[in-house]
Parts: C-alpha cells; structure tokens; sequence
C-alpha cells in the first residue's frame, strides 16, 4: 500500500514514509537541541509518539503532524515531503 499523506511521498511504502518521517523529525529535533521529552512537550505529545515517530515504528495522525511540525519551526508540508 502507498503512503498518500496529503498528496506527498506518492511513491513511498507506509514504511518507507515512517523511516523518511523519522530522519526529518530527528534531524530537526536534534537541529533544536531538544530531547524527545522537550519535543514532546512542546508539541503537546507523549514522549511515546515522540520515541515511536523517529524509530519509524508509528505513522503519525494529521493532527499529531500538525503538532510536531509547530514544535520544530516548520510547515507540515516541510516535514512530510521528499
């Protein structure tokens, strides 16, 4: 099955997306200086989405996309496209 998040990654497998999604989120956070417990407070998330997110195991919800993007200074276009 493809990953259509918002019309992005067409060409991605779910899992593909997940790894994709986690090195941007990583990389950014890191960029931040923040832990995954501030990125997840910032972003009004368990620090469990936050883990699960950057080890490419969860796919993430709009509205949590929408949070992470807020927390790490970016659209959520920016962090969901190639």
């Amino acid at each position: 099955m493809s990953a259509t998040y918002n019309g992005h990654m067409l060409n991605m497998s779910e899992t593909e997306f997940a790894a994709a999604l986690a090195v941007r989120v990583r990389t950014l956070r890191m960029r931040h200086a923040y832990s995954q417990e501030e990125l997840a407070r910032r972003a009004g998330l368990a620090r469990g989405v936050v883990i699960n997110v950057e080890n490419g195991q969860r796919l993430v919800r709009p509205a949590s996309v929408r949070k992470l993007a807020r927390a790490l200074a970016v659209t959520p276009l920016q962090l969901t496209s190639d």
